[in-house]
């Protein structure tokens, strides 16, 4: 890559000069099905990062198969007719790879990390899983028992209990309202036959992203996907209409007992979507300003008597428009007062009343932490794909330099807009709650 000097170099930190040598820009291209796939050399380990993506998680269901999207992620390295799930594993081991999923809502991530060449055995491992996944009874029976004890681990989960609580509230219209594992009936229920349905309509080249990032050839990477995956037709299901959710009619107000010491209170907003691109800069940064440790202005208020309590806010970018959650500690008993704390932090917010030195300290900490996740391989190969399936990726190519580009007037009217909003007040006071019986 070539250098260019400045009579500023010299100043650059560390972390900096590392930047200023980025990857080269990502390449996206289609495969003759339609599947598109996105490209990325990167020399900065002698690696690479096998990914796809398929557009399908809990929001795409129907309530009698909520959870089947992530009961699939189970089965796609459990066997094939030339492969047991067992061989599926040692095989990728024996390359010296790695490989994990996750499901979401808007969708499901599968990938392999690996030695650089071993790239065209790991994409005839990832193609195999993709294509011929056969899910067999013995594997689903076995999968479901890993399955069963995820659900059940999740009920002893405060965060999220209350994530699902939320979701459930803001979402009651929308199929966002469901959670991501499903229903125990469901788990218990879901056949052989309804998870190759799922297959068959879901996993097809229109709801299909590959990335693969690393040390590598942009121009053999295209002609091994092409050769793997670029001959498979489908069609798939023909999708419902999505639900619209609106905000409620009025602001709700819940409060609950927890047991334990400690209270909390939490804010839910509807947020905007990821087609929404002005908006999701806006409210991604707003969150590092509110909300993101001590420094930020609900760490202050809450720890100006140096109480140790904590405050957040989160946003996740989804596909459709999304939950905006804000959550704050509190003292036992204090809950009503914690509650005055956020309000008057949103509000000061709203009429931009902070510090140029508050707007700095968050541009520099979001756009700091999204560029350390681009530093690995699978870290590029999320990014991208992560916004090619519920969008495009060419919304991240420019996002820290977007970030950078906001004003206060810009925080404000995004504040303004999302904060007045009716939403929902939950809070969750200290105490002993009521035991059975």
């Amino acid at each position: 890559m070539k250098k260019i000097l400045t009579a500023g170099l010299l100043s650059l930190t560390l972390g900096q000069l590392v930047w200023a040598q980025e990857a080269p820009p990502p390449v996206r291209t289609l495969l003759p099905n339609g599947i598109p796939l996105i490209v990325q050399e990167s020399y900065s380990s002698p690696t690479v990062s096998l990914n796809i993506f398929i557009r399908v998680g809990s929001v795409y269901e129907n309530p009698q198969h909520n959870g089947i999207s992530h009961f699939y992620e189970h089965m796609f390295f459990r066997g094939t007719p030339t492969r047991t799930g067992l061989q599926f594993k040692r095989a990728i081991e024996s390359l010296g790879g790695i490989t994990n999923a996750t499901t979401g809502r808007d969708y499901t991530h599968f990938y392999i990390n690996l030695p650089k060449q071993y790239l065209r055995q790991g994409l005839e491992l990832l193609a195999d899983a993709y294509l011929n996944a056969e899910c067999s009874q013995e594997s689903v029976e076995a999968e479901r028992k890993v399955v069963l004890e995820e659900y059940n681990l999740g009920l002893n989960q405060p965060a999220r209990l209350v994530s699902d609580k939320i979701y459930h509230l803001v979402f009651s219209n929308h199929p966002y309202g469901r959670t991501i594992i499903g229903t125990e009936d469901n788990l218990k229920s879901v056949g052989r036959a309804e998870l190759l349905a799922f297959k068959r309509d879901y996993y097809v080249p229109s709801r299909t992203k590959l990335v693969v990032t690393g040390d590598l050839d942009v121009n053999e990477v295209q002609m091994e996907c092409r050769d793997l995956f670029g001959g498979y037709k489908a069609s798939g299901t023909v999708e419902d209409k999505m639900a619209v959710q609106t905000v409620p009619a009025e602001t709700v107000v819940l409060n609950e007992t927890t047991r334990g010491g400690g209270g909390q209170v939490a804010l839910a907003f509807l947020g905007p979507s990821a087609k929404e691109h002005q908006d999701v800069h806006r409210v991604d940064l707003l969150s590092f300003l509110i909300g993101n440790g001590k420094g930020s202005l609900l760490g202050k208020e809450l720890d100006s008597a140096k109480s140790d309590l904590n405050g957040s806010m989160e946003y996740l970018t989804s596909a459709f428009p999304g939950v905006i959650i804000i959550t704050a500690q509190s003292k036992p008993g204090q809950e009503d007062e914690t509650l005055k704390k956020v309000d008057a932090v949103l509000g000061r917010v709203r009429q931009g009343d902070f510090s140029d030195k508050d707007l700095a300290r968050a541009k520099k900490t979001l756009t700091n932490l999204y560029r350390f996740g681009l530093e690995t391989n699978a870290g590029k190969a999320s990014n991208w794909g992560t916004y090619e399936t519920i969008d495009k990726m060419d919304f991240a190519k420019t996002y820290a330099q977007d970030i950078n580009k906001l004003s206060k007037a810009d925080l404000s009217a995004a504040a303004e807009k999302y904060f007045s909003r009716n939403h929902y007040r939950l809070v969750f006071k200290s105490g002993k709650a009521a035991g059975p019986g």
